[in-house]
This record gives structure tokens, sequence and C-alpha cells, in this order.
């Protein structure tokens, strides 16, 4: 878990360029990666939690990505197959870069780069499972 800057919603050019970090990531590793933004309850933990099972990726090799600027947190989750080729020194390296990128006002690229290094992290594989969107953006 680590800070956030709240700030502006995303623009659609911001938007896109973590659409294509996800959509690079998912079609060199074969996981699914979602990032969410958006408001959260009072634990950003417990609610990626509960959105890997409302999205169904819990069974799926998956990567949720969690950015909750009014709490000024984010967390990163891994699925139980995914965690095998995502540990948890991995994710804690996204999350420094992360957090590197937010402290200096870049949510985009904090993001895309987290997703980067979790797909580098993660290694080539094949996709399996059903095809979630790349951003959950709810601070629209």
């Amino acid at each position: 878990m680590a800070r956030v800057v709240p700030g502006k919603p995303l623009t659609n050019r911001q938007r896109t360029r973590i659409a294509r970090a996800v959509r690079a990531a998912e079609s060199w590793t074969g996981l699914q990666l979602c990032v969410y933004l958006g408001p959260t309850e009072d634990d950003p933990l417990k609610h990626a939690r509960a959105l890997m099972d409302e999205l169904g990726l819990n069974d799926e090799p998956a990567v949720l990505i969690l950015v909750a600027p009014e709490l000024r947190r984010f967390e990163i989750v891994t699925s139980p197959l995914a965690a095998q080729r995502v540990p948890d020194h991995a994710a804690r390296l996204a999350a420094v870069a992360m957090s590197a990128s937010f402290g200096v006002g870049d949510v985009a690229g904090g993001i895309a780069e987290a997703v980067r290094l979790l797909a580098e992290a993660a290694g080539p594989g094949t996709k399996a499972g059903a095809d979630l969107p790349d951003l959950l953006d709810a601070t629209r």
C-alpha cells in the first residue's frame, strides 16, 4: 500500500496511455490486468479483493491495480494463479515506481510503469480466461 496525491480526473490521453500499457502487458504475459481508478471504501485492500471477486478474477491468472485518489492510496492484488508468476517483491517494486511517479503528479505514468514492471516480472505466457476492461475509471 502506498500514498497517492489526489488530483484532476485523467484525460483521454492518459486513459489511452494506461490502456495501451495494459494491452501490451496482457498480450506479452497472457495475464489479465485491470486498473481500477476511483473511490473505495475505507479499506482499499478490502475493496480491491472485493473487485477481484466481483470480476471473477480469483480463478484466473490476473492482477488488479486499484488507485484510490481520495484516500491517497493504491493496492496491487494478484490472484493465486498470477502470484505464481508475479512474486510479492515484484509487486513491491511496481508499487515503489508508482509511488515515485504519483509523488510528482504523474498518475498515468506511474500506473503504466507499474504495469510494465509487473509484466516484466511475469514474463511471456499465453492468454487464458475472459478479456476484461483495461481501465475502470470511476473518477469521471
